[in-house]
């Protein structure tokens, strides 16, 4: 038997709906499904470490919204953001969503410029 410990995470309530369904329609414990898909993230950043290949780092720093996508594309000498996408599939990491702070950060530069076209 494996010796396992209580994680607690805050999690947003619909994405972890979203969790349970799915779940259930394929008749696994919710733990089971973030268990298998946390091992498989671990092994893949593992296997590449021991590689001594930075490639799977760079993609998922750029994934988590760690590292921007010009970095992540200059990191892995690619020109194309269907190249990076392309690779973060191949990965099996998701596209990164925009950060609620970049989000504000867009909303205020669109608003000094639709602020300084009204003059």
């Amino acid at each position: 038997m494996k010796d396992t410990a209580s994680l607690s995470l805050t999690l947003d309530k619909l994405l972890i709906k979203r969790a349970r369904v799915v779940a259930a329609k394929i008749g696994a414990p919710l733990n089971t499904v973030v268990s298998q898909q946390l091992q498989a993230f671990l092994d893949s950043f593992e296997q590449s470490e021991a590689l001594g290949n930075q490639n799977f780092t760079i993609l998922a720093e750029f994934s988590i919204g760690v590292r921007s996508a010009n970095d992540a594309m200059k990191a892995l000498s690619i020109r194309s953001p269907a190249e990076l996408n392309r690779l973060l599939a191949v990965a099996k990491l998701p596209k990164p969503t925009v950060s609620e702070h970049e989000i504000s950060r867009m909303v205020e530069a669109l608003k000094t410029l639709s602020s300084g076209s009204e003059t």
